[in-house]
């Protein structure tokens, strides 16, 4: 196969996920993660589909951890939960930039985006947000409905902080 330089270098090393609760770092250009393009790209038709919030729009770098929260029952009660840890989860947009600079998957269960201002709504008014899990050595990138329950195996990305925007971060660490 024929991959750009920057892709080529990532699919000849294999660049290990973070562990559990290890802080990392992201950055994502906006330019690259239009939200309506995710639903293309995640197979999906986009007649109908309405993105509701604010676009990340240009560079952003941040600071993230990977969490397990346990069995959810929505995504409410993913949030209450990450809420309870004193965490934010991370904009949907964000996984264009996990998945960018982790292009294989370690088997360890789904990652969830699932940010408090964004949301993908399906045509017949389900509200989804994204998803990374297993296919092989690739991710399946898929949007998932916000009302599913999700098994205790799932993580979710929760911000630390905004670096390029420290002006956005909550100011208090992640648990």
């Amino acid at each position: 196969m024929n991959f750009p330089p920057e892709q080529a270098a990532k699919e000849l090393v294999h660049i290990p996920l973070p562990a559990d609760g290890e802080l990392f770092q992201l950055t994502l250009d906006g330019s690259k993660a239009d939200p309506m393009a995710m639903v293309r790209e995640d197979g999906y038709d986009p007649n109908g589909w309405e993105f509701n919030g604010p676009a990340l729009q240009g560079i952003q770098t941040g600071q993230f951890k990977l969490v397990r929260l346990g069995a959810v029952t929505s995504l409410a009660d993913a949030r209450a939960k990450a809420h309870a840890m004193k965490c934010d989860l991370a904009e949907g947009q964000w996984r264009e930039a996990f998945k960018a600079t982790y292009p294989h998957n370690d088997k360890g269960g789904p990652i969830a985006f699932a940010g408090e201002t964004t949301e993908w709504v399906l045509p017949r008014s389900n509200r989804s947000f994204p998803v990374l899990d297993e296919d092989s050595e690739a991710w399946d990138s898929y949007l998932c409905w916000s009302d599913n329950d999700d098994g205790d195996d799932w993580r979710w990305l929760v911000r630390e902080q905004l670096i390029s925007l420290p002006h956005l971060a909550r100011g208090f660490p992640c648990l």
